[in-house]
């Protein structure tokens, strides 16, 4: 569920905001997103610092972002199983990679992975913006990512796609690869069911984001066994980081019926069914 959350009534200072902030992540019962629009910089570093530091909310374990280029903070509070599944999915590619020996010893030493870290490092139109990301891949201490993820229910997509701006165009150069995954949920009779898509954007010659390639993980669709998101090693590590003698246009292919796999058991594990 996502609320698009209205000013603070008393006034429009740091605090009101904050104490407007807290009493909403502290309240919320189910998985909920909160918009926070018209949100200085200045206002939102302040906000961020401060709701990142209490720890009546830290115990509630929220993720924030917030995009300077369009002055929103957004708070999800009680993530759902669907929201991480990537996690899992990620996790099996990279012991595939590394079993297969498309990673070698090192490689699969310095390839790091995270959830919710926060970043700060961005430029240009989103100098100022944070963001708990919902997964990353990243090399060895390299706090930028190489390829982002970032899921959520269908109401949530204008946030992914700003989300996605901020990493490719804030994040340049190295950032590569934003994966978006979006779900839905249908009320049906007697089991609700989810649907779901992927998207895969990249930059274009001129840094500008665009859409590479986007599918169906729910319902199935007739090419599921052979659905795939191919990623270069440069892409992976990012091209600064490709290893001696490593050849940084070699493919591994993500594959999406793993994906699928892991998503149609935290469906179930939710109490829905895959569409």
């Amino acid at each position: 569920m996502t609320v698009n959350a209205s000013p603070p009534q008393s006034n429009n200072s740091a605090q009101a905001w904050f104490d407007q902030i807290k009493r909403q992540i502290q309240t919320a019962t189910q998985c909920t997103e909160l918009r926070f629009e018209n949100i200085s910089t200045d206002q939102g570093s302040l906000l961020l610092d401060s709701l990142s530091q209490d720890p009546d909310i830290e115990r509630r374990n929220p993720r924030f972002s917030y995009n300077s280029f369009t002055k929103v903070l957004n708070v999800l509070i009680m993530p759902t199983n669907v929201h991480n599944v990537h996690q899992q999915w990620i996790h099996e590619e990279n012991m595939r990679m590394a079993l297969s020996g498309f990673l070698n010893a090192a490689e699969a030493l310095g390839l790091k992975t995270g959830v919710g870290t926060t970043i700060s490092d961005f430029t240009g139109q989103y100098t100022g913006s944070r963001k708990d990301p919902d997964f990353l891949i990243h090399y060895d201490s390299v706090l930028m990512p190489s390829i982002a993820i970032e899921s959520g229910w269908t109401e949530s997509l204008p946030r992914l796609h700003g989300d996605m701006c901020m990493w490719l165009v804030g994040g340049l150069p190295a950032v590569q690869v934003v994966i978006v995954l979006c779900w839905t949920k249908t009320i049906e009779t007697p089991v609700h069911r989810v649907k779901g898509i992927f998207e895969v954007w990249e930059r274009d010659a001129g840094n500008t984001p665009y859409l590479k390639q986007s599918g169906a993980i729910f319902p199935v669709p007739a090419n599921a066994a052979t659905q795939v998101i191919p990623i270069t090693r440069a892409q992976l590590f990012g091209p600064a980081h490709v290893f001696p003698g490593r050849n940084g246009a070699d493919v591994w292919n993500l594959s999406v019926d793993i994906l699928r796999t892991w998503a149609s058991a935290e469906i179930v594990n939710m109490g829905f069914q895959p569409a």
